[in-house]
């Protein structure tokens, strides 16, 4: 009889152990649960947001080259600017520098245009990333439309002599490359332009 209490005791006990670690197991585990979720959520969502910032960026960037295409040069720096505004720290490095080689660029079309040559500087620097970055042999940087970039925005802001010189000077040392041969044409089209621009000084 004594025996059969303390079985019954000992089965009531194992059994309430076991029923509250179930629930303290239980608990636990939908706790967990619950933070991991909201912290998946939370990484998911802003994973979402970076690759949706990007491909706003990237788009804003293509659209500029159409409207460049287009001749509306006002339009083709707004959006190029936007890209950079809203997406430089998400987008790959040379995505900003094709972006920011092409801002140089349009800043120099619209010159062309009308005198701005409060740009110049900005557009010089610009351009001078893509120029100093481009490799023939690293990839994504393989880009000679930036060196061809930053010799337009040259060209086209020339204001002396000597900076007409220090440009065709320039061009000449880049037309002796065989991996520019891409852009030869675009450079003689530069060095026509900067060589037949009448300087006061």
């Amino acid at each position: 009889m004594q025996y059969e209490i303390l079985r019954d005791v000992l089965i009531i006990v194992v059994s309430v152990t076991a029923m509250l670690g179930a629930l303290i197991g239980g608990l636990v585990f939908f706790l967990l649960r619950a933070a991991l979720i909201k912290d998946i959520t939370a990484e998911v969502s802003k994973q979402v947001d970076k690759e949706c910032c990007k491909l706003r960026a990237i788009s804003d960037v293509q659209l500029g080259v159409t409207y460049w295409i287009q001749k509306s040069y006002d339009r083709a720096i707004e959006v190029t600017k936007r890209a950079l505004e809203d997406a430089e720290d998400v987008l790959d490095e040379s995505k900003v520098i094709f972006a920011k080689s092409n801002l140089g660029f349009y800043y120099a079309e619209k010159h062309k245009q009308e005198p701005t040559w409060r740009r110049k500087e900005e557009a010089i620097e610009l351009t001078k990333i893509g120029f100093e970055k481009y490799s023939p042999s690293v990839s994504g940087f393989q880009q000679p439309d930036w060196i061809d970039n930053h010799v337009f925005v040259k060209a086209t802001f020339v204001q002396t002599s000597r900076e007409r010189e220090e440009v065709v000077q320039l061009i000449d040392n880049l037309l002796s490359r065989g991996d520019l041969e891409t852009i030869h044409v675009y450079l003689e089209e530069s060095k026509t332009y900067v060589s037949r621009l009448r300087l006061t000084s």
